[in-house]
């Protein structure tokens, strides 16, 4: 909608107005590095949201057969009551594999001890070995029936599942703690297929790379490919600042700051009301040229027009 300014737009015109203006005219020009790079690190996030939903998965899975584990042994229980002590033996063996497992399960969540991440297959060699023990108890014990023989059984092999599912989860666990904090909490990803986010109010439309919540708080995230300024850019502050307006009327949530993600690392722009009050007269400029399709350039700085991907087409080009 021409009556819209995109978060481009903003960062375009805050850049120079006359590099806006070229663009009106039709004039563009992309960065193929900046769209590989862009696209590179959107399709790692994405990899790493599935990981957050197989751990979701896992740790449901995990829970599901503990549970159900217990079950069988309880009905295990209730026949061993019924008949002879000696199946208590098989009971407690399983049990105690269901205990290590959630011991185990629970010392990793807490405590961010290496010891017990890479004691994580311990839990599946104990189940696997406690199967093998429990066909040995059969044969020993001359068992009759077939009720207690396949209620160990199924406890059994529910444990060595069980036991793959938590070693799984604690696996993709481990990756996704490396993972930035801006990186994990995913609430939004320009994906190409995302939602176009508007703001009637402010006539501003767009898609932010990235929409995280971090300490609870909803956080907008600009991916920039550009080498990591000393000085904080003041068309990527504008451009931040606008997707911060558009983060507010999605998630009805004040926003508090905004993040630069660049190579070498992120910069934090606070989002306060002087910022809101320059994008409005940034805004109302922009109007102007919009409607005038007249603009100049508005700076002497040599490095900046170096810095343009419109110089070779700019007529007032310091380059």
């Amino acid at each position: 909608m021409k009556d819209y300014f995109s978060g481009s737009d903003i960062e375009r015109f805050a850049y120079c107005p006359l590099n806006y203006l070229l663009y009106l005219k039709g004039v563009d020009a992309k960065s193929e590095r900046g769209e590989i790079y862009h696209k590179g690190l959107i399709d790692k996030i994405s990899h790493n949201i599935l990981i957050q939903k197989r751990i979701k998965f896992l740790n449901t899975l995990f829970y599901f057969l503990t549970i159900l584990s217990l079950l069988v042994l309880v009905v295990f229980f209730y026949y061993t009551i019924k008949g002879s002590i000696d199946y208590l033996f098989l009971l407690l063996l399983s049990i105690l594999s269901i205990y290590i497992a959630v011991w185990f399960y629970l010392l990793s969540n807490f405590f961010n001890f290496s010891l017990f991440k890479k004691s994580d297959p311990i839990i599946l060699y104990l189940s696997i070995f406690s199967l093998f023990a429990l066909f040995m108890t059969f044969i020993i014990l001359k068992l009759k029936g077939i009720v207690i023989p396949v209620l160990i059984l199924t406890a059994d092999l529910l444990l060595i599942a069980d036991s793959m599912a938590y070693y799984r989860l604690l696996k993709n666990i481990n990756i996704i703690d490396r993972v930035p904090p801006e990186e994990r909490d995913i609430k939004y990803l320009d994906d190409n297929q995302s939602e176009l986010l508007r703001s009637d109010k402010w006539k501003l439309q767009g898609r932010p790379d990235i929409i995280a919540e971090i300490n609870d708080e909803i956080v907008p995230i600009e991916i920039k490919s550009s080498n990591m300024p000393k000085i904080k850019p003041f068309s990527h502050m504008m451009q931040l600042t606008a997707y911060a307006i558009l983060v507010e009327e999605k998630y009805g949530r004040r926003v508090y700051y905004g993040i630069l993600k660049y190579p070498q690392g992120n910069i934090e722009i606070e989002i306060d009301e002087n910022m809101r009050e320059t994008l409005r007269s940034l805004i109302k400029k922009m109007e102007i040229v919009r409607d005038t399709m007249d603009a100049h350039r508005n700076h002497n700085n040599k490095g900046k027009c170096q810095g343009c991907y419109r110089k070779n087409v700019c007529p007032e080009s310091l380059a």
